[in-house]
């Protein structure tokens, strides 16, 4: 029911974006290519090749950023293959696009048609999305790791072809990193090329199907820096809960302590 829920949220969204009827319209992605970079810091250069195919009176598109793993996101910027760099400027016209910060993740939104040109006729369009992911390798006491969903679950309609390339820092050894990838496709596969670059493509992703890229290094490959956001998101946030409940719990008690006694009757 909760999937079902987020579906049908995730469907009213694309309504709204495009302006017209969802019956008279269809997508999918022919290929969603994701270039990774990974920092000595730990931080994560991002470039997504999302190759749309749209049919109908679509205006746009945007991208979930999640904040679960990672503690903030800079450097963010868009274009249009065959158009140009997109703006910062809102949604409003063609070559726009808007940061939206909502609880749990950072959407970027964006405009690539005007509501009076025509309808797209089953026409590819090829966004790139660029961003840092700030503190994106997290740790525990036997590995640093680093878990990217390369592929966003929440979507109305597959992915014919999901592809990654991970490049490491020049002082981390390939060899010394356990991957996988996981994905409830049939058909993907895993390895490390000639340059010592990890790669990874798994073929008609469904919708809900992330496409995890999950990397294990060494114990203290990377800084082990102190973020307190991710703290709070991880630890936190549960912590905090108990404590209000701790406090609620003594005020209780002082309070019967002081008045919740019957009065003495002599």
């Amino acid at each position: 029911m909760r999937n079902l829920r987020r579906s049908a949220g995730l469907a009213l969204t694309l309504a709204i974006l495009a302006g017209s009827p969802a019956a008279a319209r269809e997508l999918y992605w022919d290929q969603v290519k994701v270039d990774l970079q990974l920092t000595p810091e730990g931080d994560l250069r991002v470039a997504e090749t999302l190759v749309y195919v749209f049919n109908g009176a679509w205006n746009g598109g945007y991208r979930d950023l999640p904040f679960r793993w990672v503690e903030d996101y800079r450097d963010i910027a868009l274009e249009e293959v065959g158009f140009g760099p997109y703006r910062p400027v809102g949604v409003d016209h063609r070559g726009g696009y808007v940061l939206e910060h909502h609880g749990g993740y950072l959407r970027v939104k964006w405009r690539s048609r005007e509501i009076s040109a025509p309808p797209y006729h089953h026409q590819r369009v090829t966004f790139i999305l660029r961003y840092t992911a700030v503190h994106a390798v997290q740790y525990d006491r036997k590995h640093d790791y680093l878990r990217w969903n390369c592929v966003f679950p929440a979507r109305p309609s597959a992915i014919q072809r999901g592809e990654v390339v991970l490049t490491l820092p020049d002082n981390v050894d390939p060899y010394s990193a356990q991957t996988n990838l996981a994905t409830y496709s049939r058909e993907y596969r895993v390895w490390l090329d000639p340059d010592q670059k990890i790669h990874a493509f798994a073929l008609n992703l469904q919708p809900g199907d992330a496409m995890q890229l999950q990397v294990a290094f060494p114990p203290h490959t990377f800084p082990h820096r102190f973020s307190a956001s991710l703290w709070y998101r991880h630890q936190g946030s549960f912590l905090f809960g108990i404590l209000l409940a701790v406090l609620g719990l003594g005020a209780h008690l002082v309070h019967f302590v002081r008045k919740g006694k019957d009065p003495d009757a002599g």
